[in-house]
């Protein structure tokens, strides 16, 4: 794994003290990681969330995209609407 990748893992494993933080090299540098829980705020109904993303060999030349979550998230407001419905 390149040394700005780790470092950057590194600093999530800081930034989300509560995290489990998985990783699983890839073959050329690069690294797939897991952060469970993630807290959300804002609309949405949960309280957490996992969230999964590549961070390729190039970073931190490249962006680190896309960012998979759970599909069971809800919103507040599509929520009041379909009870409203």
């Amino acid at each position: 794994m390149k040394t700005a990748v780790q470092k950057s893992i590194d600093e999530l494993k800081v930034t989300f003290p509560n995290a489990t933080v998985s990783v699983d090299e890839d073959s050329v540098g690069g690294a797939y990681v897991t952060l469970d829980p993630v807290p959300l705020h804002g609309p949405y109904i949960q309280t957490e969330t996992w969230v999964s993303f590549h961070i390729g060999f190039q970073y931190p030349a490249s962006d680190v995209y896309p960012h998979f979550v759970t599909a069971a998230h809800k919103l507040l407001k599509v929520l009041a609407w379909l009870e409203a419905q």
